[in-house]
């Protein structure tokens, strides 16, 4: 059964109709595209059509999505009738990344653009409001991937469930899902455990041995210790600086997504590699931070 949608508004029964009355053909020549690529999305319509009436929502976008490479270019209309499709579907994450790219797209009808893809858009996610977030701390989305990046308060996320991080200063990461429903979804931020300072200082400020001795002068046996900590201490750094890096990475992509600048594989291969280096991130800075700890048990333990 397929999951109900919201009532349409009247501007969205006026817009549906159009579609549904067989306009693709008037829709496209009425766009500032090529007479070649209106015609070509004609035709990719008409079979669509086809499909849909013979099987449903499905066929149709399986036909759609396997016409585009021979459309021969990226093209907003095609998006939005597949922002239509999945959203009778109910399969919100698709549905709004669909009507983005449409909303994107200045040579379809600016109408359309307003009435169908910006409604559509407004219908399948909802706004989220970030409670208690603390002025050093950032909220990332990890799921859906076509909306990956920093969440700020007020961004909208689709319809459904959400993956995300919460990062903050002295603070391990938390993951959390969410469950994003209309018309305001609240988020209330939970951060991670704290990090603890595991060294014993004297009143003198050195650090004190297991005994109380001052191992301010490092001894021969201290060195492996010092090493050890040392390169724990170089992965760390160099982890939370990749992670920072591909952090603004993120940033960017998501603001060439809403720029439409990603085509029709919304910048997949460029997020998969973020979330490479993400891991590889997390890698580093995690050894990093079980060497350091290794280094300074050594360090307490060697007398």
């Amino acid at each position: 059964m397929r999951s109900p949608l919201p009532a349409p508004s009247p501007r969205h029964t006026a817009a549906a109709l159009v579609l549904c009355i067989g306009l693709p053909i008037a829709a496209a020549r009425a766009d500032e595209v090529p007479r070649a690529l209106a015609t070509r999305f004609t035709e990719l319509a008409q079979r669509a059509e086809t499909a849909f009436n013979q099987a449903g929502p499905g066929a149709a976008i399986h036909v759609y999505e396997s016409g585009l490479a021979g459309l021969g270019e990226d093209y907003g209309r095609l998006h939005l009738r597949l922002g239509q499709l999945y959203q009778q579907l109910g399969q919100s994450p698709e549905s709004a990344q669909h009507y983005k790219a449409c909303m994107v797209d200045k040579r379809v009808e600016s109408i359309d653009r307003e009435l169908i893809c910006e409604d559509g858009l407004k219908s399948v996610t909802a706004p989220v409001q970030i409670v208690g977030l603390p002025a050093d701390a950032s909220v990332l989305v990890v799921e859906p991937a076509a909306f990956a990046g920093p969440l700020r308060d007020g961004d909208r996320l689709p319809l459904g469930s959400a993956h995300l991080q919460v990062e903050a200063t002295g603070h391990g990461r938390r993951e959390a899902t969410l469950r994003v429903t209309a018309p305001k979804t609240l988020f209330q931020v939970e951060l991670g455990p704290a990090f603890t300072d595991a060294e014993d200082a004297g009143p003198d400020g050195h650090r004190r041995g297991r005994h109380g001795a001052d191992d301010s002068t490092p001894g021969f046996g201290h060195w492996g210790s010092v090493l050890t900590g040392g390169t724990g201490a170089a992965l760390l750094a160099t982890g939370l600086v990749l992670g920072f890096m591909n952090r603004g990475t993120l940033d960017d992509l998501r603001a060439k997504q809403g720029r439409g600048g990603c085509g029709a594989n919304f910048c997949r291969g460029e997020l998969d590699s973020a979330s490479s280096r993400g891991h590889l991130s997390d890698g580093l800075w995690i050894g990093g931070a079980g060497l350091t700890t290794v280094g300074v048990g050594l360090w307490l333990f060697i007398e």
